[in-house]
C-alpha cells in the first residue's frame, strides 16, 4: 500500500508540474500577443498621425500656392521694358516676381537644332539679346547634328550666351574624344561651354 500510495503522489505531482507548465506556456503566448497588439496599434497610430501631417502640409503648402497666385495675378503686369543684350530672361518678365525679391530664380534656355547657317546664328543672337541663360543642342547619333559643331558655330556669333548640350548619349561617344570636343568648345567660346550627359532615350540608343 506504501509503494502504490507513493506511485500516486508521484503521478499527482509529474501532472501538477506539467498542468504549471502549460499555465506557463499559455500565459506567455498570451503575454506575447498582448505585446504584438500593443505593437500594431502603435503603429497603426503613427502611420495614422503620419498621414494626417501630411495632409496638413499639402493643405497648407496648396493654400500658399493659391494665395501666391491670386497676389501675381491681380496685381497689373509691370510695364515692358526692353532688355538689355546679355540680360538674362527669367520670371519678371511673365509677371510673377515676388514682392521684395530682387534676384529672380528661373532662367529659360533654348533648345534647337541647326538647319541652315543663316538661321542658326540668327538664332543664336536672337537667345542671347532676349536674355536666355543658354543655347542647347540634343545629341542622336545617325539622325540629328553634331552638337558640338553647332555649338562652336553658335559660340562665333556670341559673347555671353552659354553653349550646351542636352545631352550627350554617352555610351556611343569616346570618353578620351569627348572631353577633348568639350575642351574645345570651352575654348572657342571663352568658357562658356556646358556638358549635359546621359544614357540616351530612343530605342536605338
Amino acid at each position: 500500500m506504501l509503494a502504490d500510495s507513493d506511485a500516486v503522489e508521484e503521478a499527482l505531482g509529474a501532472s501538477r508540474a506539467e498542468v504549471n507548465r502549460q499555465v506557463a506556456d499559455i500565459t506567455e503566448r498570451a503575454d506575447r500577443d498582448h505585446q504584438l497588439t500593443e505593437a500594431a496599434q502603435a503603429a497603426q497610430a503613427s502611420e495614422a498621425a503620419h498621414t494626417e501631417a501630411l495632409a496638413t502640409r499639402d493643405a497648407e503648402t496648396r493654400d500658399a500656392l493659391q494665395s501666391g497666385l491670386r497676389h501675381a495675378y491681380d496685381r497689373p503686369p509691370p510695364p515692358f521694358r526692353p532688355r538689355r543684350s546679355g540680360q538674362r530672361l527669367c520670371c519678371r518678365s511673365v509677371r510673377c516676381e515676388p514682392v521684395g525679391v530682387t534676384e529672380c530664380p528661373i532662367e529659360l534656355s533654348v533648345q534647337a537644332s541647326p538647319t541652315d547657317q543663316i538661321s542658326w546664328a540668327t538664332l543664336a543672337q536672337r537667345c542671347e539679346s532676349v536674355g536666355c541663360r543658354a543655347l542647347l543642342v540634343s545629341d542622336h547619333p545617325g539622325s540629328g547634328p553634331s552638337p558640338f559643331v553647332a555649338l562652336a558655330a553658335a559660340a562665333a556669333v556670341t559673347s555671353t550666351l552659354r553653349l550646351g548640350s542636352y545631352v550627350i548619349n554617352a555610351g556611343v561617344h569616346d570618353p578620351l574624344l569627348l572631353a577633348r570636343d568639350v575642351a574645345t568648345l570651352d575654348v572657342v567660346s571663352d568658357g562658356r561651354a556646358e556638358l549635359g550627359i546621359g544614357a540616351g532615350h530612343t530605342s536605338a540608343e
